[in-house]
């Protein structure tokens, strides 16, 4: 089964969904009192895009292979990391940016093998 490019491209968009969704999650800095959970606006904005990330998942796996597409889904890591750093000052060391590139030299590897 050949995996189209608009698989890949649905696998990438649930990576880049997740990754605003994790975000907002990460800056809701969520709580256990649940009054303070269910008047959080980043907590509720955060449920939506884990939603269309599942689906857009769901729909890139139905028109390619697990093991091309999945690899994909670890760009999260790499979007994730440079929202900590714009927008939540968390700061890099070159252990991190070592594994960031290596995500992406494995991810552009698989995508060229497809």
């Amino acid at each position: 089964m050949n995996t189209p490019l608009w698989a890949i491209g649905a696998i990438i968009f649930c990576s880049i969904t997740g990754a605003l969704a994790a975000f907002l999650i990460k800056k809701a800095n969520v709580t256990l009192n649940i009054k303070e959970l269910l008047r959080n606006k980043y907590l509720w904005y955060s449920m939506p895009l884990f939603a269309v990330s599942a689906l857009s998942a769901v729909i890139g796996y139905s028109g390619g292979e697990l093991s091309i597409l999945y690899p994909f889904v670890s760009l999260q890591y790499v979007w994730s990391s440079l929202l900590a750093i714009k927008y939540l000052d968390e700061k890099m060391t070159w252990i991190k940016w070592t594994g960031v590139f290596l995500i992406l030299i494995g991810v552009s590897l698989i995508g060229l093998g497809a």
